[in-house]
């Protein structure tokens, strides 16, 4: 009950400041422009993630930004279940209106390759509209399986008894974790949970030795002394943790892992509706409090025309199911 209390607090201490960092931004339509910008009259953003994940802050954050600086009223909709599947499929079956938006993140890439139907396909069920943001993955350890990623790794090499923990089969954290594994030469065992969440009181108990983690997720987690983040899967150290290195500079190279969050609708909503939709966010994710909005959960915005978001979604598809046919896993 105490994380409970303290994750809902954070979540909305960051709601509030968000509030007062888009308050300072120009305005840049109003309930009545919309119209005129071909936008919807109101919106539901649908996530098939729990509250608290990286794509939940990252609907809350763009319904705040239609809502406050579009000026079109939108809500936010959990709606959990079969891997993010019951979400991407209603939104895939909604009036095609533009009230109805999808959050979608790297699942609706992966989930082609993990399950034999899915009743929508993730490039002609809907229509892109903004690749928003990214985050980038750390690892993060219970510190008797090493205070250094050279100690994490020869250790690791050396018993062959590491569990990690992931929020799922196929989810990018277990996906993460296993192409770590073949690149460093280790072997261990993969234990599954629900949710990033359920894997960081184990992880503190011992009952697990790692995790691949959203950067913030492992910063914070890190907190109890208990555990330590050894590197990131990113280019360079990041700014928001600057004493955590890249794998790179622990001689690992061509290991970079991140989650993206974007929103779609349905395929057949109005192409003027999709523009107007891209081309207001895409101004708005740049404002230097939105930016830094985004950067409390480690991510970074993206932005870029609606093809940005489809091109995404055609160069991650066939790089999951390669690694995911590697892995040996069998589509449900």
């Amino acid at each position: 009950m105490e994380a409970a209390e303290k994750e809902h607090a954070c979540r909305t201490t960051r709601r509030l400041a968000l509030g007062g960092m888009l308050a300072s931004l120009a305005v840049r339509s109003t309930p009545g422009q919309a119209a005129a910008l071909a936008l919807p009259r109101r919106i539901t953003i649908i996530t098939p993630y729990g509250p608290g994940s990286a794509p939940d802050f990252a609907a809350r954050t763009l319904s705040d930004l239609l809502s406050r600086v579009i000026g079109v009223p939108t809500v936010v909709e959990n709606r959990l279940g079969a891997s993010g599947n019951i979400g991407n499929l209603a939104v895939a079956r909604a009036t095609p209106d533009g009230e109805t938006l999808l959050l979608a993140a790297s699942p609706l890439a992966t989930n082609v390759s993990l399950f034999r139907s899915l009743g929508y396909d993730p490039l002609t069920s809907f229509e892109p509209i903004i690749e928003a943001s990214q985050v980038g993955f750390a690892l993060v350890v219970n510190r008797t399986a090493g205070a250094t990623i050279g100690e994490f790794l020869e250790r690791a090499r050396r018993t062959g008894t590491l569990r990690y923990g992931s929020a799922g089969i196929g989810t990018v954290l277990h996906l993460g974790m296993e192409i770590l594994r073949r690149k460093a030469g280790f072997q261990a065992t993969h234990i599954p949970y629900r949710s990033s969440g359920e894997v960081i009181p184990d992880l503190v108990a011992g009952r697990i030795d790692a995790l691949m983690a959203p950067v913030s997720t492992a910063v914070n987690a890190a907190r109890d002394e208990r555990l330590v983040v050894l590197a990131s899967a990113a280019d360079e150290r990041l700014p928001y943790a600057p004493d955590v290195p890249t794998f790179a500079e622990a001689g690992i190279s061509d290991f970079r892992i991140s989650d993206w969050q974007g929103l779609c609708a349905p395929a057949g909503t109005p192409p003027a509706m999709l523009e107007a939709l891209n081309g207001q966010l895409e101004a708005a994710i740049r404002a230097p409090g939105v930016v830094a909005h985004l950067a409390t959960f480690g991510m970074t915005p993206v932005g870029g025309g609606r093809q940005v978001l489809r091109e995404r979604l055609v160069r991650d598809i066939p790089y999951w199911a390669s690694v995911i046919r590697e892995i040996g896993i069998e589509p449900n």
